[in-house]
């Protein structure tokens, strides 16, 4: 099987990009090199034999369109439209996707939990949510958040094992639910 992932030099694509690599896993990674982020993203694993770059989804079907039965489909945050043309074509998981997507019976929707690690919170000041980061002061955030590294590893497992689509909502094992001093609150349970 072959991870196609939307978005693979933003935080959350990129470690899930380098994870799956690690585990000898063949990937393609779909993102635009138009900031400097994504560029020394794609230097860290473009030298990688099991991995493959393309800047636009309509660049990947060029070169793919008679292989997309090989492939497990990954979008990150709210690719609607993109999600249901590879919906039938394959495997399909939306981390942090609308709640439209969540009631599809042919998607996984990973809800995405608060984060921090590498990259994300080098000195406490700030998480990502929704691929945005927001400054914050650690000591203000009452809500447990999840290590990104955890995440990751979680979602690994969760593509390995091939789950009948639903929702999956991942959570601090501690987690009480609680208003964070950011624009949203956090509802998990545990999966």
């Amino acid at each position: 099987m072959m991870y196609l992932i939307k978005d693979a030099f933003q935080p959350i694509g990129f470690h899930l990009v380098d994870y799956l690599l690690k585990q000898g896993e063949e990937v393609v990674g779909v993102d635009k090199l138009d900031q400097p982020i994504a560029e020394h993203a794609s230097l860290m694993v473009g030298r990688n034999a099991n991995f493959i770059h393309y800047e636009t989804i309509a660049a990947f079907l060029k070169d793919q369109q008679s292989n997309l039965a090989n492939y497990s489909f990954i979008f990150i945050g709210q690719e609607t439209d993109l999600i249901e043309y590879f919906e039938d074509k394959g495997d399909c998981y939306a981390i942090n996707s609308s709640e439209l997507l969540s009631k599809k019976n042919t998607v996984t929707s990973i809800e995405l939990p608060l984060l921090e690690g590498r990259w994300l919170t080098q000195q406490n000041n700030r998480v990502v949510w929704q691929q945005q980061f927001f400054p914050v002061e650690a000591s203000k955030i009452e809500a447990p958040v999840v290590d990104l590294d955890v995440f990751i590893s979680i979602v690994y497992h969760i593509l390995k094992a091939s789950l009948t689509p639903g929702v999956i909502k991942i959570k601090h094992k501690k987690a009480e639910i609680k208003q964070v001093e950011l624009p949203f609150i956090i509802h998990s349970i545990s999966c």
